[in-house]
């Protein structure tokens, strides 16, 4: 089975990808990783945002003084980026020194040990098993000797349960062949043009051993929202109405987001991993 990016690609040129980081769940996403990018990528980095959609992250790491590479598969979302970018204050701007089309399995267009750091925020929600394995053979080749890769993926826990709820609420998109598939394999493939398309969710295990195998060493493992997934919206209302609560759950998010538990059933989770 492969990735059909085609069907890839005609979801997201109907997917408000800019906007759902506006959403409590998307908002407290943001929230964490900044933070967790802000405190661990060195300054003055050159960073390829791979997967990056529109541009949220990779303007905020420009803003921070990256000099920043933006690219992903649709060509629509890279537009939408091309025109953010053009409204950006000069200053972030000139950060953003490239905006590209490009798939994950062939970065061909990069020289070789071009960056120090390179964030897999959308890739690997996509490709199969052997095209992830490809996507960080190609990262492996753009990143310098020490170099970073962020990496986000979903746990085979947490899309177990998002496609059976998606099984009964839209029959037409899952139904008993390829929920089954999706059992013994991680693998996903919609049976219908609507709604979340190709999806490959690793058990943490698997998604550790793909990074090790491809040369990597895998520094930290943590979720993203963890203990606050599916309490996104209350979190966030705490943000404005009581700054103090809300710093202390965030803490507390932080300080659980590596039980192995919480990574396997708290949303996204993220891979932190270094070229040896």
């Amino acid at each position: 089975m492969t990735t059909n990016f085609d069907r890839i690609r005609a979801y997201y040129s109907d997917f408000n990808e800019w906007g759902r980081l506006d959403t409590p769940a998307g908002q407290l996403e943001f929230e964490i990783l900044r933070s967790i990018l802000t405190e661990q990528i060195p300054a003055g980095s050159n960073v390829l945002d791979l997967g990056g959609g529109p541009g949220r992250y990779a303007f905020f790491l420009a803003s921070l003084g990256h000099s920043v590479c933006l690219a992903d598969l649709s060509e629509d979302l890279i537009e939408e980026a091309r025109k953010r970018a053009s409204s950006l204050d000069p200053d972030i701007r000139q950060n953003v020194v490239r905006i590209d089309v490009a798939n994950a399995l062939d970065l061909s267009q990069y020289d070789d040990e071009m960056f120090s750091t390179i964030l897999l925020f959308g890739p690997l929600y996509h490709l199969m098993k052997h095209e992830v394995i490809k996507c960080l053979e190609e990262v492996r080749k753009k990143l310098q000797p020490g170099g970073t890769v962020f990496a986000v993926y979903m746990p085979y826990e947490v899309g177990v349960k998002s496609i059976l709820e998606r099984a009964l609420s839209s029959p037409d998109q899952v139904d008993g062949a390829n929920l089954e598939r999706l059992i013994k394999s991680g693998h996903f493939r919609n049976h219908a043009i609507q709604g979340f398309q190709e999806a490959y969710f690793p058990r943490t295990s698997q998604i550790t051993d793909y990074f090790e195998r491809t040369g990597y060493v895998v520094e930290d493992t943590r979720s993203i929202r963890g203990i606050g997934y599916g309490n996104d919206e209350g979190i966030m209302e705490l943000q404005d109405s009581n700054p103090a609560r809300f710093a202390k759950i965030l803490a507390t998010i932080n300080d659980t987001a590596r039980l192995e538990s919480v990574v396997n059933t708290g949303g996204h989770a993220l891979i932190t991993a270094r070229i040896a």
